[in-house]
This record gives C-alpha cells, sequence and structure tokens, in this order.
C-alpha cells in the first residue's frame, strides 16, 4: 500500500498495520497536538482529510452511494413476501455498536423498543426482517413469537449491501449498519443519543432522524473516545417506538 488510513484515535488499532510495507500510516489520535477529528464536522470529510496530503489545500466534501450486485437468494425472499402481500418491508438491526475494541451499548436503542416497534409494524401490515452478525444472536430470543424473518448471522456485508436496497425501509441506531444503509439507495430512520448525527448522518436523500439534544444537557456526550458515565441511557429510551411508527408511516404513505 502507498497511504494506510486508519481512521480512529485508539493506537491499538495500528497493529493491524504492523506487518504491512506501507510508505505511510496515517491516523487520528487523543495525544496533545496530534489531529483529532475536528468535533461536529462530518467523519467522511474528516476520513478525506485523513488520506489527503496536507499540501493539497481545500479538502473537498466527501459522499458515496453503491449499486451492490444482485444476490438471487435474498432477490427471491423479498419477491415471495411481496407476493404474499404486504404494506411494506422493514429492515430492523437491534444488535451493532461493538468491534473488536469495544461494545459501546449506551448507542444501541434498547431492545424492548426495538420489539415493541416490531408488534406496531406487524399489526399495520407490514413485514419485519431483523437483521445482525452472528455476535447479535444475544437479540433471538426477544423476538422468538414474533412474526419476524431472521436473517441475523445469515448474510454478509455485500448482501446486507443489496438487502437494504431491495426493501421499503431501514431503522437502525448509530452503529455499522446505518453507514452500511446510508451508502445505498433506501429510506432509512437513525436512532441518536450519545452521539452526534451531524458528524455521523448519511448525506442523501430519503435519510431521518430522532435526536433529543434539546432535551437533554448531557447529549452528546461522546468525546470521541469516551462516553460520560451513564447508568440510563435515557436520550435513546425517549425515543419510543410509537414515534418511531408514525414517521414510518409518513414515509411511507406521504
Amino acid at each position: 500500500f502507498d497511504v494506510i488510513a486508519i481512521g480512529h484515535a485508539d493506537p491499538r488499532y495500528k497493529v493491524l498495520t504492523a506487518l504491512t510495507r506501507a510508505k505511510v500510516v496515517r491516523s487520528f489520535s487523543h495525544q496533545l497536538g496530534a489531529s483529532w477529528p475536528i468535533p461536529g464536522r462530518h467523519h467522511t470529510d474528516e476520513y478525506v482529510r485523513l488520506v489527503l496530503p496536507r499540501k493539497s489545500g481545500a479538502q473537498p466534501s466527501a459522499t458515496i452511494q453503491l449499486t451492490p450486485p444482485k444476490d438471487p437468494t435474498l432477490a427471491q425472499l423479498i419477491h415471495g413476501v411481496r407476493q404474499g402481500g404486504t404494506n411494506g418491508i422493514v429492515v430492523l438491526t437491534p444488535g451493532g455498536a461493538k468491534n473488536l475494541l469495544a461494545d459501546d451499548g449506551c448507542r444501541r436503542w434498547p431492545i424492548e423498543n426495538y420489539v415493541e416497534l416490531t408488534k406496531l409494524l406487524i399489526a399495520k401490515d407490514f413485514s419485519v426482517i431483523i437483521v445482525g452478525a452472528n455476535s447479535d444472536d444475544w437479540i433471538l430470543p426477544h423476538f422468538k413469537d414474533l412474526s419476524v424473518i431472521n436473517l441475523v448471522g445469515k448474510t454478509n456485508l455485500i448482501q446486507l449491501l443489496f438487502l437494504f436496497s431491495q426493501v421499503d425501509l431501514v431503522v437502525t441506531h448509530d452503529s455499522g449498519t446505518l453507514h452500511l444503509a446510508g451508502s445505498v439507495d433506501c429510506n432509512l430512520i437513525a436512532l441518536f443519543g450519545p452521539t452526534s448525527p451531524e458528524e455521523k448522518i448519511p448525506r442523501r436523500d430519503k435519510v431521518y432522524y430522532f435526536w433529543n439534544e434539546n432535551q437533554y444537557a448531557c447529549c452528546p456526550c461522546y468525546d470521541g473516545k469516551f462516553y460520560a458515565e451513564c447508568d440510563d441511557n435515557v436520550c435513546l429510551r425517549s425515543i419510543t417506538p410509537e414515534k418511531v411508527t408514525q414517521k414510518i408511516m409518513e414515509i411511507m404513505f406521504q
């Protein structure tokens, strides 16, 4: 590689590049005097700033939209659901917000809210698909009595992109699936609490978000490295399933 850009400030991620022969390795850092992500600036633009040489002048604003390859199995699944009759297909991503070095549970919309949203959507004749990685199998017992299509641990990233591009709407919190869904053409509702959507929300049409920053003085509480000590992420809990359902109905039937 000519350039490796580590889009995270935790120095432990540099271990991943230790055996490469990259000419240049750039990363953000929380050390005084080093390059921090600029607060309030969209992370996509910060990644561009990280990659481009500092002498290149003004940094362009960046955005992305992908057209994933067709997956025959998922295409057949979606076709069958639509043939069965439905007001729409909604994908929910209750897990995520987790990586090798951290489990940011305070970023997740409470699982009970996802369950209640599922019940409300089913009552309105929507079909609900739940997705996630193998490590998200902890969510499955919460949905065992509900008529959902379970794809948790059953898709890779490319398949997820295709799935998101084929359904009517995706509901997620601040997690990896937010950025995947944001990179394809779909209706997307994002739920934010301790982090700011101004830094992360996909910059395209058909993206909507909930954030109660005016209701809580502690919001956002993430400084790019740590979250404030919090035993109850009320900022996310206060986004009720009823509010999200109402927004889905507005999007689908406006």
